[in-house]
């Protein structure tokens, strides 16, 4: 049975270790710098989200067209109910 220290000496295998490695660390600092970049995106995101359900509500509020308002409760420009002339 052949010897395996004969056929990986021990400085080649040392020597990929250290590569292993710093392939390792790299990948590790690539992962948390991505991690960052998604916990920003995430929040943006949200941010976003929270804009278009505000401008959603209020278009929405703007084009609803009253119900069973008549005239005589319709408010002015200044969201005061118009004067109504007295009759005595």
């Amino acid at each position: 049975m052949p010897n395996p220290q004969a056929e990986f000496p021990v400085h080649r295998l040392q020597a990929r270790l250290e590569e292993l490695r710093q392939e390792y660390q790299a990948g590790q600092a690539l992962t948390a710098d991505l991690e960052a970049q998604l916990a920003s995106l995430r929040s943006s995101m949200l941010r976003i989200s929270g804009a278009i359900q505000v401008l959603e509500e209020l278009i929405h509020a703007a084009l609803q067209t009253p119900v069973d308002r008549s005239p005589a409760v319709e408010t002015e420009g200044n969201g005061r109910l118009p004067e109504v002339e007295r009759r005595s």
